[in-house]
């Protein structure tokens, strides 16, 4: 597909050769941005990703979004169910041509997906996106939305110490109980992981992406990028948790964990993954999300008590159809699963 846009032609990430090097070296560039990340979004049921660059008129690249159309399934048409989720902030250059790139790329995200799906949402993965203003401006509303960060550049002994006294004791008492971190094995360990998800999600009653996603983002992204951890106790794997690495940061992707009274696995997972970002010389580890600003939010307890900066991302929301977007709130009960991923 291409699109002329005056100033930009509108073109996909398949038709666009300078896409992976555009997001290495662009400082908002994460992995959901990539080539990669596209084609594991493609290759997964009920994704349907969306990915254009504007290019301007010298065939420079001068901006990108990247959006997947998220599908239920169910008996329910996908127009009454689906939404269009930006897992990251779209990525332009800085000055006047960055700000009508944005204009240009969600004018025509917006016309291809205003149909197909009740509403949009972008999710910023910093506080530093530049471009709130052209999201407004072109329809989009903001919400506040929390997330806590931990500056990698100290010692581990000063952010353990910076940890709220809870957390420092649940870690201690799962070493004192003998429970133990090691990498895992994405070859071997993928479906005890994915096993994990499913008891978690299953408690917060909230939908989870099919099994394949993880398999596809495993099998395209080296190690230097992705990373799969496990707790065990007494023998048996009881939690873990996968870490997106770009840039610097390390972002806490996908955990799960079975419940055992007296255990805190996750909050070892972490701490275990922490040690490791500061060992490999990363600068930022990124909690990736806390909840809505005022929304008493369990994991967004769990993550502010490793005493991190706390930061608002935001989110931004264009509903296309109210209608739809009433009867899918109120007419088949899928208001949790419609708003969350």
């Amino acid at each position: 597909m291409i699109t002329v846009s005056k100033p930009f032609t509108v073109r996909t990430a398949c038709e666009t050769h300078q896409w992976d090097e555009f997001v290495a070296r662009h400082p908002g560039g994460s992995l959901y941005h990539t080539t990669a990340m596209i084609h594991a979004f493609r290759d997964t049921d009920g994704y349907e990703p969306l990915a254009l660059a504007a290019i301007n008129r010298d065939g420079e690249m001068v901006g990108l979004l990247v959006a997947v159309k998220v599908s239920l399934a169910g008996i329910w048409p996908k127009s009454m169910t689906s939404r269009s989720i930006f897992f990251a902030e779209p990525i332009v250059i800085q000055g006047d041509a960055g700000r009508r790139a944005i204009a240009c790329l969600l004018a025509e995200h917006d016309a291809h997906m205003s149909e197909n799906v009740v509403f949009s949402e972008i999710r910023p993965l910093s506080n530093d996106d530049p471009c709130g203003d052209e999201y407004v401006q072109a329809g989009y509303e903001q919400y506040h939305y929390n997330n806590y960060e931990l500056d990698l550049t100290v010692s581990p002994d000063e952010i353990f110490r910076r940890m709220s006294p809870k957390r420092r004791n649940n870690i201690r008492a799962n070493q004192r109980r003998g429970l133990t971190v090691r990498e895992a094995d994405p070859g071997r360990d993928l479906p005890i992981f994915y096993e994990h998800l499913l008891h978690s999600h299953a408690r917060s009653k909230v939908p989870l992406v099919e099994i394949g996603y993880f398999e596809q983002i495993f099998a395209r992204f080296p190690k230097d990028h992705i990373r799969l951890t496990m707790a065990d106790f007494n023998g048996q794997p009881i939690a873990s948790a996968c870490h997106f690495i770009f840039n610097g940061r390390v972002y806490w992707s996908h955990a799960g964990t079975y419940r055992i009274p007296g255990i805190a696995a996750q909050a070892s997972l972490v701490w275990e993954s922490i040690q490791w970002a500061i060992q490999n010389q990363h600068r930022v580890y990124d909690f990736a999300g806390a909840g809505w600003a005022g929304e008493k939010y369990g994991p967004g307890i769990f993550k502010e008590r490793f005493g991190g900066r706390h930061v608002n991302v935001g989110r931004y929301r264009k509903v296309y159809s109210q209608w739809r977007m009433k009867v899918a709130e109120t007419g088949y009960r899928i208001t949790r699963p419609l708003l969350i991923v």
